[in-house]
């Protein structure tokens, strides 16, 4: 875990350093919200208006030049760029430009991961939301880890405000009904 998060610090330096808005979410995040897991890669996302994607991604593989060949194309087509640190270590760069992913990096919150780093990290809701939205089985899992720690502290209104709308989209609305039960069965567990 100590690469993981020696990657983290060093993609966050350089993408601070580009001024690229930017926010760490998946597994580091979930440490941060839920549960202590193992991840043994770096998810992130960056700011980038529709429109501008070609010049955000050449940006990006300029300062992080180990990629496959095609990272460009997956990128521009699926809007996530896989990149490699140095050590292997695998970063996948989600390049954000709904208004809901804008809000979510504006609510980031400086989090020491480990001692003495600060990272900028999804807020547990959007967290919440993001893990939600994606819901493979490992997702929920996490989901439920963060409604357990967090449960006294979350902000509803975000994720009631967004994740519904979002679930209609993906055509997936029973999984907002999980949702509110798995917070009605965690509040009458623990309280």
């Amino acid at each position: 875990m100590k690469q993981v998060f020696d990657v983290a610090h060093d993609v966050h330096e350089r993408l601070a350093a580009a001024s690229i808005p930017h926010v760490i979410i998946g597994g580091l995040a979930v440490l941060a919200w839920g549960e202590v897991r193992v991840t043994n890669d770096v998810d992130i996302s960056v700011l980038c208006p529709f429109g501008l994607e070609e010049s955000r991604i050449d940006q990006l593989l300029a300062l992080f030049p180990n990629h496959e060949i095609g990272a460009k194309e997956i990128a521009t087509q699926y809007r996530i760029l896989p990149v490699k640190a140095d050590n292997g270590i695998g970063i996948d760069i989600g390049i954000a430009g709904f208004q809901y992913e804008e809000d979510a990096l504006a609510r980031a919150q400086s989090v020491q991961l480990r001692t003495g780093q600060f990272l900028p990290v999804v807020g547990p809701e959007d967290l919440v939301v993001m893990k939600t939205f994606a819901g493979r089985p490992k997702d929920l899992m996490d989901v439920r880890t963060i409604l357990i720690r967090q449960r006294k502290t979350l902000d509803w209104s975000i994720i009631e405000g967004v994740l519904p709308g979002l679930l209609e989209l993906k055509e997936e609305p029973d999984r907002w009904h999980w949702l509110l039960a798995e917070r009605d069965q965690i509040e009458a567990e623990f309280g």
